[in-house]
């Protein structure tokens, strides 16, 4: 869906977000885990998943899928893991998470680590709101990710979701980054 008034499309979205965002709120610890688990287990079935090396995630928020598992899995295959960082100007940049660091729940990863070019990086898991199977992503609002990943040129972009997060329409301008596969407990959606 495009809408050409700016403020109507802010607005939409914000609306948006906080409807998905409650709704993955209300799942219960017992529901998040059991879909986090399987919707884990399909990432690591990813033949692309599996070749990479350099592989960007994200420090999880309470509501979304959780990564932390996953990250030390790809530490003990010998994968490296790169984190999200604010630069000084604002702007995200990829970091290598030292050996041994501890993730904090935020989205954001602020602690500063050697810096990593995005054109390296093979695998980002991008999160956000709400997705289309046609790889439309609704992110926070910052535009953090939307700068960021047209910069890691050769990244195959992977989404983890509920399935309830994958809807047939979003909000969205030419500015919103899209992503190439989006994975929930029991779809997988390629664009």
């Amino acid at each position: 869906m495009r809408t050409d008034a700016s403020g109507d499309l802010r607005e939409a979205k914000k609306e948006l977000r906080r409807a998905v965002r409650k709704r993955r709120q209300a799942l219960s610890a017992v529901e998040r885990q059991t879909k986090d688990a399987i919707i884990i287990e399909r990432l690591k079935a990813l033949p692309s998943f599996n070749r990479a090396q350099n592989i960007m995630a994200y420090a999880s928020l309470p509501e979304e899928v959780q990564l932390y598992a996953l990250i030390n899995f790809c530490r003990r295959r010998g994968q490296n893991i790169l984190l999200p960082a604010l630069a000084d100007d604002g702007t995200m940049t990829a970091t290598v998470l030292p050996e041994g660091a501890a993730i904090a729940s935020g989205g954001v990863w602020q602690k500063t680590g050697e810096f990593f070019p995005p054109e390296e990086i093979e695998f980002i898991l991008v999160p956000g709101v709400a997705f289309t199977p046609n790889g439309d992503r609704l992110g926070m609002g910052g535009g953090y990710y939307d700068r960021f990943l047209p910069l890691a040129k050769s990244a195959k972009r992977i989404a983890l979701a509920y399935d309830f997060q994958v809807l047939d329409t979003l909000p969205t301008d030419e500015l919103d980054a899209k992503v190439a596969i989006t994975l929930t407990e029991t779809s997988l959606y390629r664009t």
